[in-house]
């Protein structure tokens, strides 16, 4: 496609994604993909400027206004906000304030995923609640502006103007949307969908059952404020909700430093946020820099990594786990999230997926938060039209073919063959990983050509690995095998709770592994153990505690073990009154991204100073 084609082409799609987004409250396509295709276009139009539209979106905010709602034209326009994505972007930023300006300070704030909402105080009472729309004119949704507890009716504040503009966002806490969401007959995909949706709503009742908030963060009609800070103090004092998260810096380098410890806390923050603001604090100053066409250029918006992003499916196939279970995967048309390129995602289990009803030619919705591998959260509202056919869901192992057995509840299928390759396979890779085992030169291919060639059958076989064999392996060099045979000797001698890991009982990780290696003295006592006793452990419940007991009661896992406790080279070192670390009985959890040191080895340390590690953040956490 030529340029002008091209440009032409964005400005119509970019228009259609604008009206659907800012009135419809549907979107076609991802914040993250709008972004990709508008700073496209802002390259082509600054490239060959006579070609530029003059409904180019790149020269208004949002779009045309519901008819149905009552409009209002904004005294001062709502305008948007140019974006960062690099530091050599906020670097630029930085350098065309400092053309202007010898001395300034930034304030940095969260930015909100929500909805912009303009809020009309006259001596103190709210008559008036106006939405973006157009950047020039709103919907005027006073009556369910109305029902939102955290906006006040009337201000608190000693020092009420005659008249009082306050701008925020609309939003809903990620909590309460989960348990509204659950309530509903039909999902919404996400808090500001839902958010925009409810606030243009004609009826108020329908406003007023659902969980809005507001964050306030800047007022005009208040000529005492001299600064973007005192703005903020002086909307506390006046009864509105402030985002505690913002920062005074005095240079681009604390900017950066707020960005990257938002950046970390974003998962564990109680709302949707997609970047920070950064803002030229003196007001003064601000008029001093002026503003561009449709965005001020004293203010940027420098954005998080994209965590939620639309792609499509082109294959489903079926993989079998080292316990069994077949798990359903979805190989993607490559997308960058949270600055990972990703082509496969699991669906995690077969009831997953006939409840997302996902079928190759979807397009689907992404999401990857932390660290967290990405999943697949449903369908995208862009629907591809007709529906591609159904996924048949296999009644045989993809990998032995033989019979799979289907849990009552229909969510899972295993398969039950003991000598199934891929469960031998899956095994091994975890028995040899470095949690476990920790058994070097033993990747994935090299398990593979073990397994198919019938040279390991069981994980027993590894210990009875001959050099002679071994070399008859294709691309297996003498001191390759030499290696190999010294590390699977080596490996023997093992911790007791890296032993209890690495036979991959179901539910059981590092950190519970660690706990029933610290109660229980030998293999013996723990094979012996009861549910009951189990459950008298910290932090072992129901389900956990029924799948060790199950996982010893097998008799294939006890023919298993026994070949493995066999092994001459096995040689479990059980630590009796292991001494207590300063970290005992703490729960630590790790946040945000590492890189000097892996999480997994951060992780490790402080179960050896004989803490707990945790995903998520409670009130129970110490560190």
């Amino acid at each position: 496609m030529k340029d002008k084609e091209r440009l032409e082409y964005l400005t119509s799609w970019l228009n259609q994604c604008n009206h659907h987004y800012h009135v419809l409250a549907k979107p076609l396509i991802t914040d993250a993909e709008y972004d990709i295709l508008f700073q496209e276009l802002v390259k082509l139009e600054r490239q060959h400027p006579t070609w530029a539209l003059l409904d180019s979106p790149t020269q208004k905010v949002g779009s045309k206004v519901m008819s149905e709602l009552g409009t209002y034209q904004h005294d001062i326009p709502m305008l948007s906000l140019d974006n960062a994505f690099s530091l050599d972007d906020l670097n630029r930023f930085d350098q065309r304030i400092s053309q202007v300006l010898d001395e300034y300070e930034y304030l940095a704030e969260l930015k909100f995923d929500g909805v912009a909402l303009s809020l009309h105080y006259h001596r103190g009472r709210l008559v008036r609640a106006v939405t973006r729309g157009d950047g020039q004119r709103g919907e005027d949704v006073t009556h369910n502006a109305h029902t939102i507890a955290s906006i006040p009716k009337e201000l608190i504040s000693s020092h009420i103007p005659e008249y009082l503009e306050v701008r925020g966002e609309v939003y809903i806490p990620l909590e309460s949307f989960k348990a509204w969401n659950a309530t509903q007959q039909k999902s919404f995909a996400n808090p500001r969908n839902t958010a925009s949706g409810s606030l243009r709503q004609l009826d108020s009742s329908i406003a007023a059952s659902r969980p809005l908030h507001f964050f306030a963060y800047q007022a005009f009609g208040h000529d005492a404020i001299d600064s973007q800070q005192a703005m903020l103090t002086y909307l506390t004092s006046a009864g509105f909700q402030v985002c505690e998260h913002h920062r005074l810096s005095s240079d681009l380098g604390q900017v950066v430093s707020f960005y990257e410890q938002m950046l970390s806390q974003r998962n564990q923050l109680p709302f949707e946020a997609d970047g920070v603001v950064i803002k030229v604090n003196s007001l003064d100053q601000q008029q001093q820099l002026g503003f561009a066409s449709r965005t001020p250029k004293w203010a940027l918006a420098y954005k998080f990594p994209s965590q939620v992003v639309e792609t499509y499916v082109k294959h489903i196939h079926f993989q079998v786990g080292r316990t069994g279970v077949v798990t359903p995967v979805a190989e993607l048309e490559a997308v960058a999230i949270a600055g990972v390129t990703v082509t496969h995602a699991s669906v995690h289990n077969i009831g997953e997926l006939l409840r997302l009803d996902i079928r190759p030619g979807d397009r689907v919705v992404l999401k990857r938060a932390g660290d967290v591998i990405p999943k697949i959260v449903g369908l995208s509202d862009h629907r591809v039209d007709p529906r591609p056919p159904k996924v048949d869901i296999p009644s045989q192992c993809p990998a032995c073919d033989s019979a799979l057995s289907v849990t009552d509840n229909q969510l899972f299928r295993y398969c039950l063959n003991i000598d199934c390759p891929m469960v031998i396979k899956g095994a091994l890779k975890h028995f040899v990983s470095r949690e476990a085992m920790n058994i070097d030169g033993l990747g994935m291919k090299l398990i593979d050509t073990l397994v198919d060639t019938g040279m390991v059958s069981d994980i027993s076989d590894l210990f009875q690995l001959e050099r002679e064999k071994l070399l008859t392996l294709p691309r297996m060099a003498e001191r390759s095998a030499d290696k190999l045979i010294t590390h699977i000797k080596r490996s023997g001698k093992v911790d007791f709770w890296r032993f209890i890991y690495a036979l991959g009982i179901p539910e059981v990780g590092v950190s519970t592994a660690r706990m029933l290696a610290k109660h229980y003295d030998s293999i013996s006592s723990l094979r012996l153990t009861t549910q009951d006793k189990l459950l008298e452990l910290h932090d072992i419940g129901e389900t956990t505690s029924g799948h060790i007991v199950a996982f010893f009661q097998s008799e294939y896992q006890r023919v298993r073990l026994d070949r493995l406790l066999a092994v001459t080279d096995i040689d479990i070192q059980y630590r009796v009154n292991e001494p207590v670390g300063i970290l005992a009985g703490k729960e630590i959890v790790f946040t945000g991204q590492f890189e000097q040191v892996s999480r997994k080895i951060l992780q490790a340390q402080v179960l050896e100073l004989g803490g707990v590690c945790k995903s998520q953040l409670t009130q129970k956490t110490d560190i």
